[in-house]
């Protein structure tokens, strides 16, 4: 019941065209040095690097192209077992793409 919770997504409210979509995805993977896990026209799915430098479990983040605008979500990653705690790294990691749409001047684009 716990992941429940975690399953939410945070929506910016933009309305991008496709290509831009995909654009967004790769600098936003390109710059966290994130890779890219799985991708549709749609949906992608990253994943952050383990580390004690970096102060992260592993990340799944999923981005959403959708006619609401773009959905957000970052989960600890299923693969690596249960985590009590991310240490708010899910919570940085929203924030980071978010501050990346924002500095990308796609607000502009509102519906």
């Amino acid at each position: 019941m716990i992941q429940k919770g975690k399953l939410e997504f945070k929506l910016e409210d933009i309305s991008i065209p496709q290509e831009s979509f995909k654009q967004l995805v790769k600098k936003i993977a390109l710059e966290n040095k994130w890779t890219i896990y799985s991708q549709t026209n749609h949906e992608v799915i990253l994943k952050t690097n383990p580390g004690f430098v970096n102060q992260s479990w592993g990340q799944n983040i999923t981005i959403r192209h959708s006619a609401e605008g773009i959905l957000i979500n970052s989960i600890n990653d299923i693969n690596k077992g249960p985590r009590l705690t991310a240490f708010g790294q899910n919570f940085k990691n929203i924030d980071e793409i978010t501050r990346i749409i924002e500095e990308s001047n796609l607000h502009n684009v509102k519906k």
